[in-house]
C-alpha cells in the first residue's frame, strides 16, 4: 500500500475511530480526539507493519486504538498509588461527629481514624475513594479506572458504608 493510499484510508477512519472512543472507552471529546490522534500517529509510525490478511484496515486501527487506551488508562492506574491520606481533606463536621474540638488534636485524631478507616478497605474501593475525595465526578473515575459507571458507584457505596464502620468501632 502507498503513502497516499495509507494515509487517505487513516483520513476516512477518523470519524469512526472517534466514535468507538467515545462509546466503548467512555471518554469526553477531547480524550477521545487526543486517543485517536496517538492512534493514528501510531499507525503512520508502524505503517510498514500493516499487512492486509483480508480483515481490512479498521481491524487493525482498532487494535492500535485499544491497545493506546490499555496503555492510557494502566498510566492513570499506576498515578492512582500516589495519592495519600494527606490529599484528601477532612471537613470540620466529620470532626464534630468524631467529638475533637482542638483542629490540631482534630486532625491528628482524623488522620489517624482515615488512616486505619482506609487500611481496612479492599485497593479497588480504596481507589475509588480516592479519586472522588480529589473531586473528580463519577463518570471522570470509571473513565480513569476503564470500568462501568454503576460499578464506582457501588464501589464507592461499599467504601463509605466500610469507612463509617471503621470510624463508628464497629470493625
Amino acid at each position: 500500500m502507498t503513502d497516499a493510499t495509507f494515509t487517505k484510508s487513516l483520513v476516512g477512519a477518523r470519524d469512526e475511530l472517534l466514535w468507538i472512543a467515545r462509546s466503548r472507552y467512555n471518554l469526553t471529546p477531547m480524550d477521545a480526539e487526543d486517543l485517536v490522534a496517538e492512534t493514528i500517529g501510531d499507525a503512520w509510525r508502524y505503517r510498514t507493519r500493516y499487512v492486509d490478511y483480508g480483515t481490512g484496515m479498521m481491524t487493525w486501527l482498532m487494535n492500535l486504538l485499544r491497545w493506546r487506551a490499555l496503555k492510557r488508562f494502566r498510566t492513570i492506574r499506576r498515578r492512582l498509588r500516589y495519592i495519600t491520606v494527606s490529599d484528601v481533606a477532612v471537613d470540620a463536621d466529620w470532626l464534630a461527629e468524631l467529638g475533637v474540638r482542638d483542629e490540631t488534636e482534630g486532625r491528628l485524631c482524623a488522620d489517624e481514624t482515615l488512616n486505619r478507616a482506609l487500611k481496612a478497605l479492599p485497593s479497588h474501593q480504596r481507589d475509588v475513594l480516592m479519586l472522588r475525595a480529589a473531586d473528580h465526578e463519577y463518570d471522570e473515575i470509571a473513565t480513569m479506572l476503564g470500568l462501568p459507571l454503576g460499578t464506582v458507584k457501588s464501589r464507592l457505596f461499599r467504601a463509605r458504608t466500610r469507612i463509617a464502620e471503621v470510624i463508628d468501632g464497629h470493625d
